[in-house]
Order: C-alpha cells, then sequence, then structure tokens
C-alpha cells in the first residue's frame, strides 16, 4: 500500500452566528401588496394574447408553415408568421429541430407595472 496516504474526514459546519442573529441578516421588507397586484393586472393581457397566439397554433396549415420555417432556420419567416396573428404584445421566438420557444413581453411603456412581467412557453415537435 501507500505508506503516506492518510485520509482527513470532513470538517463539520458548526454556524458561527446563534440562529436569531442569523435571521437578523436576512431581514425582508415589509409586505405591500399594491406592487404586486399592479404587476398582476399587468399580466392578464400576457395570458390572453398567449391564448391567441395558442389557437394560431392549433391550426394545422399555421403550424405546418411555422414549422417548415424554423426546422429550414427561417428566422425572419417564423417572426413574420407570428406577427401575422396579430397580437398586441412583443413577441421573441427561439426554435431549435425539437420545438420552439414564444416569450412575450408586456408593452415597453413609461409606466414601470405595465413592463413588469412576461410569458414564455415552450412547445415541442421532436425527439
Amino acid at each position: 500500500m501507500f505508506p503516506y496516504m492518510r485520509y482527513d474526514p470532513p470538517i463539520p459546519y458548526f454556524p458561527i452566528y446563534p440562529t436569531s442573529e442569523a435571521n437578523f441578516r436576512f431581514a425582508y421588507p415589509a409586505i405591500d401588496t399594491k406592487i404586486f397586484s399592479k404587476s398582476v393586472k399587468a399580466f392578464s393581457p400576457l395570458m390572453y394574447q398567449g391564448n391567441k397566439l395558442l389557437s394560431h397554433l392549433n391550426n394545422p396549415s399555421f403550424a405546418h408553415k411555422l414549422m417548415d420555417a424554423a426546422q429550414h432556420g427561417r428566422k425572419a419567416q417564423v417572426e413574420a408568421l407570428v406577427k401575422s396573428i396579430g397580437l398586441t404584445v412583443p413577441v421573441t421566438t427561439h426554435f431549435s429541430p425539437t420545438g420552439i420557444v414564444f416569450t412575450l413581453h408586456s408593452r415597453e411603456t413609461l409606466d414601470p407595472f405595465e413592463n413588469c412581467c412576461s410569458l414564455s412557453f415552450a412547445i415541442k415537435w421532436g425527439h
């Protein structure tokens, strides 16, 4: 065997601070649901637009055109097809040979609650 090999057991971890001091270091701000409520309200149009997109994707003719363009790497054609749906929010698409990801963005406005959120969904079409 190897006479110079030695085994050092792992050193156990013990917190330096008592629990009460550790919790103090990670204090959160007071809960204010106004911002959250405004963000939820701004998110509702994204859900509506996402549903509109999904209903178009359910059309076999549209789906075939979209998949064909994506599988041939024609990003401009994919974006044109998505734009032809008439969505009122910005959409970005990312696709691969196995599927596509749509991200719907809230409108860009001066109100910080209007551009608070995005909705992404991925749809698989291959293995």
